[in-house]
C-alpha cells in the first residue's frame, strides 16, 4: 500500500458528512469492536494524515513480518485513547517502522490508558525501529497517562537513530509509568532515549518555597537551583 492520502498534505480531501471525523482521519485500520484481524507480509509506505490504525474495545489484531515507513502521522501510527473506546490488543511481531514522523509518538500515541479495566495489550516482538522522529516528545511512543507500564510491551526491539526533542525512543508521564522495555537498561544508558516528566521536587532549608506552585512546560521562578534525581 502507498501513497495513501496524500491530499491531506494540501487539506483537500473529500469528507463524507454521513462518517465521522475519526473515521476519516483514520489513513490505514479503523478497526470497529470485537473484531480479529491478521495482516502479513505488508509494506504500507508514505502515507500522511491524522492517525494509522485504530482498534476499539475488543478487536484483537495481529501483525507479522510487515514494514511502515515514510508516514506523517499528526496523532501517530497507532493511537490509543481509553476515553474515546481506542483500546483494542495489538500484538506485533518481526516488524519494521522506519522514517515515521508525528508531533509526538511517531509509532504508538497514547492519549489514555484506564486501570487495564479491559486488559489490553500492546506488544512490539523482535521488531525495529528506524529513523523516526518526533516534532516535541517520544521519539517511538508518547504516553502521558497513568497505566502504560501494564499494558505497552517492546520485546526483543532493536532501536536506531530515532530523535526526538525530549526522549529519542519514548517519553513517558513518570518511571513508573512506562512501557516495558526488554532492553531498558540499555536504552537508559544511552542519553535522551528515555525521557520523562519531571515528577518529584524537593525544597532544602527555604520554607517559603513550599508554597510554590506550577505545572509541567512552565518555567521555574529566579532564584531556584535543581538537581536531577532518578526516583
Amino acid at each position: 500500500f502507498k501513497n495513501i492520502h496524500l491530499c491531506e498534505d494540501e487539506n483537500d480531501c473529500k469528507k463524507d458528512n454521513d462518517i465521522s471525523v475519526t473515521d476519516v482521519n483514520t489513513e490505514i485500520l479503523y478497526i470497529g469492536e470485537n473484531s480479529n484481524i491478521r495482516i502479513t507480509n505488508t509494506t504500507f509506505d508514505n502515507i500522511h494524515g491524522n492517525r494509522g490504525i485504530i482498534a476499539k474495545n475488543g478487536v484483537n489484531l495481529k501483525m507479522i513480518n510487515n514494514t511502515f515507513r515514510n508516514g506523517i502521522f499528526e496523532n501517530g501510527l497507532i493511537e490509543v485513547n481509553t476515553e474515546q473506546d481506542v483500546y483494542g490488543n495489538i500484538d506485533i511481531e518481526n516488524s519494521v517502522f522506519e522514517n515515521l514522523f508525528s508531533n509526538n509518538g511517531p509509532v504508538l500515541n497514547i492519549k489514555n490508558i484506564e486501570d487495564n479495566q479491559y486488559n489490553q495489550k500492546i506488544i512490539f516482538t523482535n521488531s525495529t525501529f528506524i529513523n523516526n522522529s518526533a516534532l516535541y516528545f517520544g521519539g517511538v511512543v508518547y504516553s502521558v497517562c497513568q497505566n502504560t507500564n501494564k499494558s505497552v510491551f517492546f520485546n526483543g526491539c532493536n532501536f536506531i537513530n530515532n530523535t526526538a526533542h525530549f526522549g529519542n525512543v519514548a517519553y513517558s508521564i513518570n518511571k513508573k509509568n512506562e512501557p516495558n522495555f526488554s532492553n531498558i537498561e540499555d536504552l537508559r544508558n544511552s542519553e535522551g532515549d528515555i525521557v520523562t516528566n519531571p515528577s518529584h521536587l524537593k525544597f532544602i532549608d527555604n520554607p517559603i518555597l513550599n508554597n510554590i506552585s506550577f505545572v509541567s512546560g512552565e518555567i521555574l521562578p529566579k532564584g531556584i537551583s535543581c538537581k536531577d534525581i532518578n526516583v
